[in-house]
């Protein structure tokens, strides 16, 4: 009586993408700056994971470099005690950002801890 509907798995298609515009199943990340290009297609499930880590490698990076640029660039001038202002809001800034990217970036209270 007919044959039968074909199946809706997808076994043995190519899932890669064609092009930027092309629909796939999983998510890209590009960065682009100058000569430099990184693209990255991770399965749509694991991005969530992937960008909070990759916060957290640009907080540690900026929380490393930070504070050594920016004393490096303060005029002779500049008072000590503004410099330790900079630096240490420079590194409450990075440790913020590494905990929410660590939590999940969910805004969900610790309970008090």
């Amino acid at each position: 009586m007919g044959s039968p509907a074909p199946s809706p798995e997808r076994h043995g298609q190519d899932d890669s993408p064609k092009g930027p515009e092309e629909p796939s199943h999983a998510a890209r990340v590009t960065i682009e700056k100058a000569d430099l290009q990184v693209a990255l297609e991770v399965p749509a499930a694991q991005t969530g994971g992937f960008l909070r880590t990759l916060v957290v490698v640009v907080a540690a990076v900026g929380a490393a470099l930070g504070p050594v640029l920016t004393l490096s660039a303060l005029p002779s001038g500049f008072p000590a005690w503004g410099g330790v202002a900079v630096v240490a809001g420079q590194l409450v800034v990075a440790v913020v950002a590494i905990e929410v990217a660590r939590r999940g970036g969910q805004g969900q209270s610790d309970g008090g801890r």
